[in-house]
């Protein structure tokens, strides 16, 4: 069995990838996914359709992911949680005037894992930067 660091790993690699469908693979039936802030995309998103269409589906509207900085994943001593702090989210806004040269949002992330599998997702950022790029690019 993977560790839980291995799992959220792959789980970048499958979203590095725009592979939606592998990532929520790796989580239960019921995950539960909670992203902070006021963007459309924010909010909880319960199961797995909820995650891949409300969280990523509304996600890829607005941005396109050219980048992930995580330099540290940090597992737990008792291996259920994984946290990544420090990391840093690379997009281009893809809706509206196009104008936008790019945003860099700070974030951090944690991970609750049962059975090798993600249960729970926090995801804090800096969504101001998000919302003044979204708003800039006429897309808010």
């Amino acid at each position: 069995m993977s560790s839980s660091k291995q799992v959220v790993e792959k789980a970048f690699d499958c979203f590095n990838t725009g592979d939606i469908e592998g990532l929520t693979a790796l989580c239960t039936e019921n995950t539960r996914w909670e992203v902070v802030g006021s963007a459309p995309w924010c909010g909880v998103h319960t199961g797995k359709q909820a995650v891949a269409n409300d969280f990523f589906g509304k996600l890829a509207t607005y941005l396109e992911c050219t980048g992930l900085e995580v330099p540290h994943i940090i597992e737990s001593a008792v291996g259920d949680w994984v946290s990544c702090p420090n990391m840093t989210y690379k997009a281009k806004v893809v809706s509206g005037s196009g104008q936008d040269k790019g945003i860099e949002v700070p974030m951090c992330t944690i991970w609750q894992l049962k059975a090798g599998k993600v249960s729970k997702y926090w995801n804090y950022c800096s969504v101001n930067v998000v919302v003044d790029a979204l708003k800039k690019a006429g897309s808010m």
